[in-house]
């Protein structure tokens, strides 16, 4: 470490909204029936309405994690069982497995070295038939290429999920990026650029997706005693409720949101501009049209310039105190997702190893083992006497590798 404090997400603002749903000894306001009480207390209410309004959408529906609503996300979608939802395998474990939990096949799409995110070009390389909607992904808080993902949503009459957790501030065309969605959302665990413990929301503009993902979130089962009421509508539904105190956690942190992505994305840019007179690294190019929220400070190293392999690199920047990650993931290649077609028809061989479903992601694969480093912005409050530090350290290692500037 270089000294770096976690980031500080609570203060007076907090306090008091916590002290508020404390005085009403009110902690949830669900029902899990038809009344009025359906869509949650007063809180979980006014933070939904403060979302929408925030993010230029119609509708708002808050759960406990973002993982519960990705998974309300996909059911929302009348997603059915044999269907398949391409994903990229940068991501998290939740994403694919939402897709799982309905029956639904995850196909995984490489990425592209210059953002990370998901490559169109991939995407359609995937698309069958059984392909009923692309799930997106805007890794790092890295906006996915929306020129292009637009263009194959059109074209194939495919549904779109935006996965935003990283990413509350990214914008295209000065649009929030969950806009361009069917439906999409952000997540506010512990680590993101605003918190509420734990936390997610979905957003669209869709009435009937909005409902079903509400009754998904609460009980839907048992608020659709009759099937003349909705049409499609789910009738499995789960606790994913959030709570008064995570809601009012949400109204202090929201009007901070802005500030928070400005200042990761200032030291982002300062990180971009030092480390630039380095040899071998390659630091992410923004392109016009888009705005960046940098959860992570993404960088590929040259490597084999270098003479060192990447995981040796990481090993002394961290004997610098330079805090830092090598690798991220490669979902495609865990035994869940190699044998999703085993697991979904419930038929286990004896010996996995002759059954091993292949999915490449060159890219990914690549980057992940080889040449991918990069530096947790959200987790940390950096300033700019932490950025002077890494690139001193750098300098340093730079001289201990014989490479000169």
């Amino acid at each position: 470490m270089i000294g770096l404090k976690p980031q500080n997400f609570y203060g007076v603002e907090e306090k008091r909204m916590l002290n508020k749903v404390f005085n009403r000894k009110i902690f949830s306001d669900f029902l899990g029936n038809y009344h009025p009480k359906f869509y949650g207390g007063k809180y979980v209410r006014e933070f939904e309405m403060k979302l929408a309004k925030y993010y230029k959408m119609k509708y708002a529906i808050t759960f406990n994690s973002w993982t519960s609503g990705l998974i309300a996300a996909v059911g929302a979608l009348d997603i059915n069982p044999g269907d398949e939802i391409i994903v990229p395998t940068w991501t998290m474990t939740a994403c694919p497995t939402a897709i799982l939990f309905w029956g639904a096949k995850p196909i995984f799409a490489d990425i592209n070295e210059n953002d990370f995110n998901i490559d169109p070009l991939s995407i359609e390389k995937k698309i069958t038939s059984k392909t009923k909607a692309i799930m997106i992904v805007d890794i790092h808080g890295t906006p996915a290429n929306y020129k292009e993902l637009i263009k194959i949503k059109k074209k194939y009459n495919l549904k779109i999920i935006i996965d935003a957790a990283q990413a509350p501030g990214s914008k295209y065309k000065n649009k929030y990026t969950v806009n361009y969605g069917d439906i999409g959302g952000y997540s506010f665990n512990r680590h993101k650029h605003i918190q509420t413990g734990e936390g997610g929301v979905c957003l669209t503009n869709d009435k009937k997706i909005a409902m079903k993902a509400m009754l998904i979130r609460n009980h839907g089962e048992g608020v659709l005693n009759t099937t003349r009421r909705f049409k499609k509508m789910p009738m499995v539904g789960f606790n994913f409720r959030m709570t008064e105190l995570e809601a009012a956690m949400g109204i202090a942190q929201l009007p901070k949101l802005k500030k928070i992505v400005n200042e990761k994305y200032k030291i982002a840019n300062q990180l971009t501009r030092g480390l630039s007179k380095f040899k071998y690294i390659k630091t992410l190019q923004e392109k016009k049209d888009y705005d960046y929220s940098y959860y992570m400070y993404p960088m590929i190293f040259d490597c084999n310039k270098i003479g060192k392999k990447r995981d040796q690199i990481v090993k002394d920047l961290k004997k610098l105190k330079i805090e830092c990650r090598g690798g991220f993931y490669n979902l495609h290649k865990l035994p869940l997702y190699k044998y999703t077609s085993l697991f979904l028809s419930r038929k286990y061989p004896t010996s996995f190893k002759k059954k091993t479903i292949q999915q490449k992601c060159l890219v990914a694969e690549k980057l992940h083992k080889e040449n991918f480093i990069s530096f947790q912005l959200c987790s940390f409050s950096y300033t700019k006497k932490d950025v002077q530090k890494i690139l001193s350290g750098f300098e340093k290692l730079w001289k201990n590798y014989g490479i000169t500037n």
